[in-house]
């Protein structure tokens, strides 16, 4: 049993150094792999590594619903939820946001919903700067939205990322 673990562990990591030159031939070996060991977490991520690398939205999705269910998410994969969420409000107009932001100031909703498709975009510091003026000003409403918005974004660029690391101790500071 042992030496199974281990073999499976140096099989995974074999598969991690393939996943940038073909991620469809990962996901092939994963999905076997899951054939006959259908409770292999490690495995579960890879294949949701292997199915986001390929652009398979709608399968990570599904996945992601899978591995929801055991009530853990593995930060890795929490990463992987936080970016295709993002990716999702991508296709926001962000030009018409901006107009309606700057006819509207006080409009809190068009300001989150520019802060998200910026954050879309991947211009996460305008986006993380729309969500702490949110947070400062509308807390119980739309700031909430704001936060998590700002918790998904340091998800995507990780916890040692510089703008992580300013915008925590910013939200931080507006949050007490």
């Amino acid at each position: 049993e042992w030496i199974d673990r281990c073999l499976a562990q140096i099989e995974m990591a074999n598969l991690e150094r393939e996943l940038d030159q073909d991620p469809a031939q990962v996901e092939m070996k994963v999905r076997q792999h899951l054939a006959e060991h259908p409770n292999d977490t490690a495995a579960q991520v890879m294949l949701l590594k292997a199915l986001h690398r390929a652009g398979k939205i709608e399968d990570c999705k599904k996945l992601l619903e899978e591995m929801e269910q055991r009530g853990f998410l593995e930060p890795e994969v929490e990463r992987i939820r936080s970016e295709i969420d993002l990716q999702e409000k991508a296709s926001l107009d962000v030009a018409a946001l901006e107009r309606t932001v700057q006819a509207h100031p006080g409009d809190h909703a068009a300001v989150l919903q520019l802060a998200q498709a910026l954050a879309g975009r991947g211009e996460y510091a305008r986006a993380m700067d729309l969500c702490l003026q949110l947070v400062e000003e509308d807390r119980q409403g739309t700031g909430e939205q704001a936060r998590q918005l700002m918790l998904e974004i340091f998800n995507v660029l990780g916890d040692d990322a510089d703008l992580t690391l300013e915008y925590r101790r910013k939200l931080s500071m507006a949050l007490y």
